[in-house]
């Protein structure tokens, strides 16, 4: 089931404190209306009573999918630094209640579902796209790099990222967002042949494809964090 519950937020504008309905946990089987509230950025948008500003709530939620085998944990953008330790929680998590750890009926409910860990909307959005479109989350994080070496004048700082937007079978759109506002910056076009040609070489992107699968955390924004331990180079 998806799960809500009550939290008191200050608004960014005004300082008032208001009590909201923070979502805990979304289940996207049972409820349509909330994954496609995140495809579209509304979700856990809110106006304030006194202002009517706008603030997105502090993401901290499990994701599940079982149709179309999603098992993700979001969590703030500001955690990223902390990606290990919470790497490992969401392991954890996840094989006590489909993984190795979990009862036999849990396990057989989700044959060939990955944990997977994001940092910020964007990032749980594109997750989203992702499978929707029928793609490998670790074969466009290989397309990123090669985007980003092919194009080494991309605009994007270390509090943006690039994100998969959507595309066809002849091309892929992404965008460069920010990571806070989700305010785009920059897009870039590619045609589907070189997501193809990535996924088809297991030869040229072997190490990087090792490093990025071994984790729930598939991004290459953990290669930027600052004080992560040791990664193969990019380009």
């Amino acid at each position: 089931m998806s799960i809500f519950h009550a939290a008191d937020v200050k608004c960014p504008a005004c300082g008032l404190e208001q009590e909201v309905q923070m979502v805990a946990s979304v289940n996207a089987v049972r409820r349509p209306d909330l994954r496609a509230a995140i495809l579209d950025r509304s979700f856990q948008s809110h106006t304030c009573e006194s202002c009517g500003a706008m603030l997105r709530l502090p993401l901290h939620l499990t994701y599940v999918d079982m149709k179309r085998g999603l098992w993700i944990v979001a969590e703030p953008v500001d955690e990223l630094g902390q990606w290990s330790a919470h790497t490992a929680e969401a392991r954890a998590l996840f094989d006590e209640s489909f993984g190795d750890n979990a009862p036999a009926p849990a396990r057989a409910l989700a044959p060939g579902m990955r944990p997977r860990i994001v940092f910020g909307w964007p990032a749980l959005r594109e997750k989203i796209i992702c499978n929707d479109m029928g793609l490998d989350d670790v074969t466009v994080e290989l397309l990123k790099a090669a985007l980003l070496r092919a194009r080494p004048d991309t605009p994007m700082a270390f509090d943006q990222s690039l994100r998969l937007a959507g595309g066809d079978e002849q091309s892929l759109f992404l965008e460069v967002l920010d990571d806070q506002s989700e305010q785009h910056v920059a897009a870039a076009g590619v045609p589907r042949s070189l997501y193809d040609d990535i996924e088809g070489d297991d030869l040229a992107w072997a190490t990087l494809r090792i490093t990025l699968g071994r984790e729930p955390f598939v991004d290459l924004k953990r290669f930027m964090v600052e004080g992560n331990p040791a990664e193969p180079t990019l380009v």
